[in-house]
């Protein structure tokens, strides 16, 4: 599947990044629209009418891309991309965008809901479920589903896009943190019954050679094929990561492509997980470490203990 690896309105010509004439008036106009009075919608709605093309064949523009576009400080010429509109233009783009924002809250949409439904107890790993108040104290709560765990964090869906998008950008910076290591803790409860199969009957007196015989050669498959699985999921994550420009802001796009779970805590501490299983987290609670730190645990979707809450 392809997908961008520079912001929209600049392409790769001969080695340096170059500024996109066709993106480029997009990119203008979606600015002149937003501080004439639009708002992310309309300006996703006319450009999705208009089949302006955001990749090759893809025309499904919505308010969150509108969105990442308004907050892009690249386009003012920060770094090596090419100046496209004027800072002034972007500091007030991002004035209005403030004054519109009638609370710090989101509300779950299309463009948020992978990233919502993505959202695990760090505690029990399962699924937290998502609340608005606008009138208490915390507008947003994640509560879990599970009955026996109950547990509460209050984090809204801003917060855990800039957490997620840090946790991202480590990986962007050094894509050896996708790597899966081999651990046969984390072989899949198939292959686990039939490797106790194998010792129950190994332990039985009258042994049938052949038939134990075969059913190692079974396992041994599996397992073959669970770590070859492994091994072409994480090579396409390191790949994707390598090719991928550091976020100034959340990218869904990448986010669906690489992390199958988002897992929190009473402490807002966020974790994410790799399609290949890898938890990666920021090692903010270890002394003297402000690195990112890589996990080989399972799937978090399994009732299974990521950590234990506090007192």
């Amino acid at each position: 599947m392809k997908h961008r690896t520079l912001p929209f309105g600049y392409e790769i010509q001969n080695g340096i990044v170059q500024i996109n004439k066709a993106e480029t008036q997009t990119v203008t106009w979606i600015f002149t629209e937003y501080l004439n009075g639009s708002n992310l919608k309309e300006i996703a709605e006319s450009l999705t009418i208009q089949r302006t093309e955001y990749m090759p064949d893809k025309y499904d523009w919505n308010k969150n891309r509108i969105k990442r576009i308004i907050e892009d400080r690249r386009y003012t010429g920060d770094g090596k991309y090419p100046k496209i509109i004027s800072q002034r233009m972007f500091e007030q783009a991002n004035a209005v965008k403030e004054e519109k924002r009638t609370t710090k809250s989101y509300m779950v949409d299309a463009s948020n809901k992978p990233l919502v439904y993505a959202v695990r107890c760090s505690y029990c790993g399962k699924t937290m479920i998502h609340n608005t108040n606008r009138k208490a104290k915390y507008t947003e709560q994640w509560v879990c589903g599970t009955e026996n765990c109950g547990t509460k964090i209050y984090m809204t869906i801003e917060q855990i896009e800039q957490a997620v998008t840090k946790l991202m950008n480590e990986i962007i910076r050094n894509p050896i943190l996708a790597e899966q290591q081999a651990d046969e803790q984390d072989m899949p409860t198939e292959i686990s019954i039939m490797e106790s199969e194998i010792n129950r009957m190994l332990e039985q007196t009258d042994l049938d050679k052949n038939e134990i015989q075969n059913k190692i050669l079974e396992c041994a498959a599996k397992k073959y094929e669970y770590c070859t699985d492994k091994a072409h999921i994480t090579e396409r994550l390191k790949a994707d990561f390598e090719k991928t420009s550091p976020l100034s802001n959340f990218s869904m796009d990448i986010f669906t492509r690489t992390v199958s779970a988002v897992l929190i805590d009473e402490s807002n501490k966020t974790r994410i997980v790799l399609k290949n299983g890898n938890i990666i987290t920021e090692k903010s609670d270890e002394i003297g470490s402000d690195s990112t730190e890589k996990e080989s645990q399972g799937n978090p979707c399994q009732a299974r203990i990521f950590g234990q809450k506090s007192p």
